[in-house]
């Protein structure tokens, strides 16, 4: 076997070694992606928002995140994104999405420092981004619109209404809603109808 491995050419050596995947499993295609021209203020307006509850350990942020990802509300708007999972980012600097070519499964890289809800919810927003409209710019409207109205349904209606006054200020651009996303908490949804108002129609 190993004069045979030997005797064979580079490529059809890497043929043969490619790992091989199930017929039926899903598998996620690359695709050429719009320029990411407002990341950096993207980033800067949402540094003034609140970070929302810490969760040092990775085992409360799966489950965090599973309470997002299996709730009603986020089924309504978003359907199905597959499997997504929290990683603890060991040896990354920066909280990262990346979905797994060879199955599709999303991993949100989240060390230390970035372990709070805004940041997890951040991270899903790409996922959710990534599944439904994989050619949008990863920190574009369509971006923007998904965290804020993750952020204001899961983090609290006065965080996410705290983000959508940064984004204002900061010029991001945010596309329009498409459901009513407010929290039906006493008092709480006109304001958060009034903080989100200025965005629709937005481009």
């Amino acid at each position: 076997m190993a004069s045979r491995l030997r005797s064979l050419r580079p490529r059809a050596l890497a043929r043969l070694l490619r790992p091989t995947v199930a017929a039926d499993a899903p598998v996620a295609t690359p695709v050429a992606r719009a320029r990411d021209s407002q990341r950096t203020r993207l980033y800067r307006a949402e540094a003034l928002a609140p970070r929302g509850q810490e969760m040092p350990r990775v085992p409360r942020l799966q489950r965090a995140l599973d309470e997002v990802v299996g709730s009603a509300w986020f089924g309504e708007r978003y359907g199905s994104i597959g499997t997504v999972v929290v990683d603890a980012g060991a040896g990354n600097r920066r909280a990262t999405h990346r979905q797994r070519l060879t199955d599709g499964v999303h991993i949100l890289k989240l060390p230390r420092w970035a372990r709070c809800r805004r940041i997890l919810l951040h991270e899903l927003a790409h996922a959710v981004v990534t599944h439904r409209q994989p050619a949008a710019a990863p920190h574009g409207p369509e971006f923007a619109r998904v965290l804020l109205d993750l952020v204001g349904q899961f983090q609290s209606p006065e965080d996410g209404a705290m983000l959508a006054d940064s984004f204002r200020n900061g010029r991001i651009r945010v596309a329009p809603p498409t459901l009513d996303t407010t929290r039906k908490r006493p008092g709480s949804q006109q304001r958060s109808q009034a903080a989100f108002a200025w965005l629709d129609g937005s481009s």
